[in-house]
């Protein structure tokens, strides 16, 4: 089910209909407040504003789209919703994230080309860790552990057959924390003067 007001998937409790039966153009020029299961409207557009992006769906280049599929789906614990090798493209997905792997013959005309770098946002510190373990006990490439960034990122870096990257961060100055600046290097002890 789908929640009308944000076009997140409905939480367990959530008594919000489908957006087929509410499409949000209906509320499109109307105030209301309902008490959302996350207590906000993170996609719902201030009033005035015609338009919502919906998440995007990155392409990810694969040299066989058969062989990265499958390292998506049991390495990384996602779904094959689609598509394969001899089409050139297959859709991916897992909860409410979507991707396309695309082989060389699909994207000539488009020239986009190996390797790509995207981002998974998730929403807190223990998720990023929690998706560091599954994905660590699955055997994924993991380039670069769990760990605070001066950016105020808690991230980690994998990567897929193709050499694509995955950056997988949650963004803690949400929680109104920062980063502690990295200590200044002491100075190594001088040689009294002679």
């Amino acid at each position: 089910m789908i929640c009308f007001a944000c076009n997140r998937r409905a939480v367990a409790g959530c008594e919000f209909s489908p957006r087929i039966e509410y499409p949000l153009s209906t509320f499109a020029n109307t105030a209301f407040e309902i008490d959302h299961p996350r207590n906000e409207f993170a996609c719902y557009d201030k009033p005035g504003n015609a338009m919502t992006f919906p998440s995007a769906v990155p392409e990810i280049p694969a040299a066989n789209v058969d062989k990265a599929a499958a390292y998506y789906v049991n390495a990384l614990g996602f779904t094959l919703d689609w598509g394969g090798d001899q089409g050139g493209i297959a859709g991916i997905s897992r909860g409410n994230c979507r991707l396309f792997l695309t082989n060389r013959s699909f994207r000539e005309s488009h020239g986009n080309t190996a390797p790509v770098l995207f981002w998974l946002n998730l929403d807190s510190k223990a998720e990023v860790d929690e998706l560091f373990a599954q994905w660590h006990a699955a055997q994924a490439k993991i380039v670069a552990a769990p760990e605070d960034k001066p950016w105020n990122l808690r991230e980690f870096t994998a990567a897929d057959p193709d050499g694509n990257l995955i950056r997988v961060f949650y963004d803690f100055s949400r929680d109104g924390i920062t980063a502690q600046p990295e200590p200044e290097p002491s100075a190594a002890p001088q040689p009294p003067p002679a």
